[in-house]
């Protein structure tokens, strides 16, 4: 008997602030970032932002999925 069971495979993208001490993450930069993946068929699912250092620097972790054997079709 077979499963019709959907399997799902997953991604993590760390985007960090760029600059030794003025930094800050463009919102044109995150855009491209998420268009390139779902161009990929990934599906952003989850993001979160948190402190890198003491200086304040952040980052960005978005996490995508996508369906299992996903091929891309031109």
């Amino acid at each position: 008997m077979e499963s019709n069971k959907k399997q799902y495979e997953y991604k993590v993208v760390e985007l960090k602030e760029k600059g030794l001490f003025v930094t800050r993450f463009k919102l044109q930069d995150l855009e491209n970032e998420l268009n390139f993946h779902g161009e990929e068929g990934w599906q952003l699912v989850s993001s979160f932002a948190m402190d890198m250092d003491s200086n304040g620097k952040k980052e960005v972790v978005l996490i995508f999925k996508r369906e299992w054997g996903y091929e891309l079709i031109d």
